[in-house]
């Protein structure tokens, strides 16, 4: 974008972020306070700079934000019209050029705008002021955001057979169910050196679980996976969260942004360093430290449970149970109790966020809300059958080792995101933390 120079003031316009309340990062440098040495601004003017901004008056702050070296008074003017403003507030310049809005935060928010074009101006209260060159547009548009923001649902497939068998084995004593696994599927799979090898585990969870108070996350408060959700009744591990490196970087310093993690069943395939992919296959699975597991929809696997589930060929009788949650509720595939004694497709509660991401597109994504990162989605109670974790509470009768058992309270996953639930309702056992 071409800079025009009014009396030394430059402007470089940032990112334009959401349909009606805007937000922009902009930047500006008085050159007559410019240290070519440091490339700030300096700040010993800072103690003169008045705590009531000096172009309407109306705006008073409690204290100078750091490293801020005076006001500026941020427009937006008509497309049609430059001469005509549309909108304007009062600013802080900071000395690295960042302009924060008056709470201190970097960027502005402009409320009340609509979708459409227009020139952002800075004007500074010693200069005439400084416009971008051409008219912008303020709205959902992913045209200034520099991140790769495209999804995927389109996996690498499965090429190799087992090689060995896959080993399961389950047990009820003293109210605790045991599990032992060699983690080994029994179905084909894909992995990146052409061999899986089996590692044996076990886990444990209540035979009788009760819904919590609260739930529990399968991420830390970090947003770093915690735990698994389950284990499937083949013996591979559910683990829906990303790690490392599936994680938003830094686009200078390539530091990991955890708010911003991946979500593996929309970025699927085979990816590079420039657009990394998880690279699922035909179970929405992939190996690693922890062995082989399941992101999501496990297509492969419920094809051995009932031939044609996957994809509705077959619609079954009766409730499938592909395996146990980590709090001892059971997980079901796809079909689940309508409540009215039939089964149907129960959907997820979650949904896109709407508009545009609030990232710098630097420190944090930019662009539409595109499914391409967990925190894409929200959860929006009432919009789907099933709760926060993928789960109902709803009456459903199963065959277990002890026999028929009946539960209150199921999982279900989903052809929806998340697929597979993203918290436990009851008590997760400390056998499934990773």
């Amino acid at each position: 974008m071409k800079k025009l120079i009014i009396l030394s003031l430059v402007l470089f316009l940032g990112i334009i972020v959401v349909q009606a309340q805007a937000f922009i990062h902009v930047k500006a440098v008085l050159q007559g306070a410019y240290n070519s040495a440091s490339g700030e601004m300096d700040t010993d003017l800072t103690g003169l700079i008045p705590l009531t901004d000096p172009y309407s008056g109306t705006t008073t702050v409690g204290s100078i934000p750091a490293d801020v070296v005076d006001w500026v008074l941020v427009q937006v003017r008509d497309a049609a019209d430059n001469t005509s403003t549309v909108y304007e507030k009062a600013c802080f310049l900071r000395k690295d050029g960042a302009i924060l809005d008056t709470d201190g935060t970097l960027g502005v928010t402009l409320t009340g705008l609509d979708e459409s074009d227009g020139y952002v101006v800075i004007k500074h209260r010693n200069h005439l002021g400084v416009m971008i060159e051409s008219p912008i547009f303020f709205g959902i548009n992913d045209t200034y955001c520099p991140n790769n923001n495209s999804t995927s649902t389109t996996n690498v497939g499965c090429d190799t057979s087992p090689t060995m068998a896959s080993v399961y084995m389950e047990s009820v004593a003293t109210d605790v169910r045991t599990m032992t696994s060699n983690s080994y599927p029994n179905h084909d799979y894909k992995v990146r050196d052409g061999t899986l090898n089996p590692m044996t585990n076990t886990y444990m969870v209540d035979a009788t679980p009760s819904v919590a108070a609260s739930s529990t996350s399968v991420l830390r408060p970090n947003n770093r996976p915690a735990r698994y959700f389950g284990i499937a009744l083949n013996g591979v591990i559910l683990a829906p969260a990303p790690a490392t490196p599936f994680i938003f970087e830094h686009t200078n310093t390539g530091e990991y942004n955890w708010d911003w993690v991946f979500e593996p069943t929309l970025v699927q395939g085979q990816g590079s360093m420039a657009s990394p992919k998880v690279a699922l296959d035909c179970a929405t699975a992939h190996e690693g430290p922890q062995g082989y597991h399941y992101h999501g929809n496990m297509f492969a696997y419920a094809e051995t449970l009932l031939a044609g589930i996957s994809d509705n060929t077959t619609v079954p009788t009766n409730p499938v149970q592909m395996g146990w949650a980590s709090d001892g509720f059971p997980i079901l595939y796809r079909y689940a109790p309508d409540g009215t004694g039939g089964l149907a497709l129960l959907t997820p509660s979650y949904q896109l966020k709407k508009g545009l991401r609030p990232g710098d597109g630097v420190s944090e994504p930019c662009g539409n809300y595109s499914g391409r990162y967990t925190n894409d989605f929200e959860y929006v109670a009432g919009s789907g059958d099933l709760d926060e974790c993928n789960g109902i509470a709803r009456s459903v009768t199963l065959p277990t080792v002890e026999g028929n058992k009946t539960f209150s309270y199921f999982y279900v996953v989903t052809d929806a995101f998340p697929q597979i639930g993203r918290c436990l309702s009851g008590t997760p056992d400390g056998s499934f933390e990773n």
